[in-house]
Protein backbone atom coordinates (compact mmCIF):
# COMPACT_ATOMS: atom_id res chain seq x y z
CA UNK A 1 0.00 0.00 0.00
CA UNK A 2 3.02 2.29 -0.26
CA UNK A 3 3.45 2.87 3.52
CA UNK A 4 6.90 2.74 5.13
CA UNK A 5 6.91 0.28 8.04
CA UNK A 6 9.65 0.19 10.66
CA UNK A 7 9.80 -3.21 12.28
CA UNK A 8 11.37 -3.33 15.75
CA UNK A 9 12.75 -6.69 16.83
CA UNK A 10 13.67 -7.24 20.50
CA UNK A 11 17.18 -8.31 21.43
CA UNK A 12 17.54 -12.10 21.44
CA UNK A 13 19.21 -12.46 24.83
CA UNK A 14 17.31 -11.38 27.90
CA UNK A 15 19.12 -9.70 30.76
CA UNK A 16 19.93 -12.10 33.59
CA UNK A 17 19.88 -10.57 37.05
CA UNK A 18 22.46 -12.03 39.44
CA UNK A 19 21.08 -13.66 42.57
CA UNK A 20 23.91 -12.49 44.83
CA UNK A 21 22.82 -8.82 44.63
CA UNK A 22 20.52 -7.51 47.35
CA UNK A 23 18.03 -5.48 45.32
CA UNK A 24 16.22 -4.18 48.39
CA UNK A 25 19.44 -2.44 49.48
CA UNK A 26 19.84 -0.96 46.00
CA UNK A 27 16.22 0.25 46.07
CA UNK A 28 16.74 1.86 49.48
CA UNK A 29 19.86 3.62 48.19
CA UNK A 30 17.97 4.91 45.13
CA UNK A 31 15.17 6.30 47.32
CA UNK A 32 17.76 7.99 49.59
CA UNK A 33 19.62 9.40 46.59
CA UNK A 34 16.41 10.85 45.09
CA UNK A 35 15.54 12.50 48.41
CA UNK A 36 19.08 13.89 48.70
CA UNK A 37 18.92 15.37 45.19
CA UNK A 38 15.54 16.98 45.94
CA UNK A 39 17.03 18.58 49.06
CA UNK A 40 20.09 19.82 47.15
CA UNK A 41 17.85 21.32 44.45
CA UNK A 42 15.75 22.99 47.15
CA UNK A 43 18.83 24.55 48.78
CA UNK A 44 20.23 25.72 45.43
CA UNK A 45 16.92 27.25 44.32
CA UNK A 46 16.25 29.00 47.62
CA UNK A 47 19.87 30.16 47.78
CA UNK A 48 19.37 32.29 44.67
CA UNK A 49 15.90 33.45 45.68
CA UNK A 50 13.75 31.15 43.54
CA UNK A 51 10.90 28.98 44.74
CA UNK A 52 11.20 25.23 44.61
CA UNK A 53 9.69 23.37 42.86
CA UNK A 54 9.54 25.92 40.06
CA UNK A 55 6.07 26.89 38.92
CA UNK A 56 5.82 27.12 35.14
CA UNK A 57 3.23 29.19 33.35
CA UNK A 58 0.92 27.83 30.69
CA UNK A 59 3.41 28.90 28.01
CA UNK A 60 6.15 26.86 29.77
CA UNK A 61 8.48 29.84 29.78
CA UNK A 62 11.05 30.31 32.53
CA UNK A 63 12.55 33.70 33.33
CA UNK A 64 16.29 32.96 33.19
CA UNK A 65 17.20 36.58 33.96
CA UNK A 66 15.92 36.13 37.52
CA UNK A 67 18.79 33.72 38.22
CA UNK A 68 21.47 36.31 37.43
CA UNK A 69 19.96 39.29 39.28
CA UNK A 70 22.08 38.74 42.40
Amino acid sequence: MGELITWIVPYRMAQKLPFDVDYSVMNTFCEFYQTLLKFINFKLFTGVGLEYPPVLSDEHEFDHTKIFEQ
